[in-house]
């Protein structure tokens, strides 16, 4: 007779910012074969996207979308640099974005007016690179899929 694992308690609660839209589910994941039970706080926070409850001050990760990520990085460049001073300042932050580099890469992001001048991959390439040197304390993560930036 099968016998169903019991899951095991994450030791501490992700808080997650009550403005983020799509937020991660945290479910499917498994820690050493048995399913891990994650839970969540909903909670204002002033960076990023998650953090770990109790923690909020010192760990974020901003989570992106790659329409968003090429949105942010163009139209929301000024509060998006904002942003980015902020997470250098933690003691632990990452950018984790939901496409890999080949995907960044070959995106083409529809223009909201014609004429308008358009964020290009190439940019959004220098863009990353020159903010990697620049906050060198905040991880860049560029995960496949939605799936996998949660897991990771």
């Amino acid at each position: 007779m099968p016998t169903t694992a019991q899951p095991i308690l994450c030791p501490f609660r992700v808080a997650v910012d009550t403005r983020e839209q799509h937020p991660w589910s945290f479910l499917g994941i498994e820690q050493g074969g048995e399913p891990l039970l994650v839970t969540t706080a909903p909670v204002g926070l002033r960076t990023g996207d998650y953090s770990i409850l109790g923690c909020e001050n010192q760990i974020a990760i901003e989570r992106k979308s790659l329409p968003d990520a090429y949105g942010t990085f163009g139209a929301g460049r000024d509060r998006w640099e904002r942003e980015l001073v902020r997470l250098s300042e933690m003691e632990f932050a990452a950018v984790v974005i939901e496409a890999s580099w080949s995907a960044v890469l070959s995106y083409r992001p529809v223009s909201a007016s014609e004429g308008k001048r358009r964020f290009t991959a190439r940019s959004f390439f220098a863009s990353v690179l020159a903010w990697q040197m620049r906050y060198s304390r905040v991880q860049w993560w560029f995960c496949a899929s939605r799936q996998f930036a949660e897991r990771v």
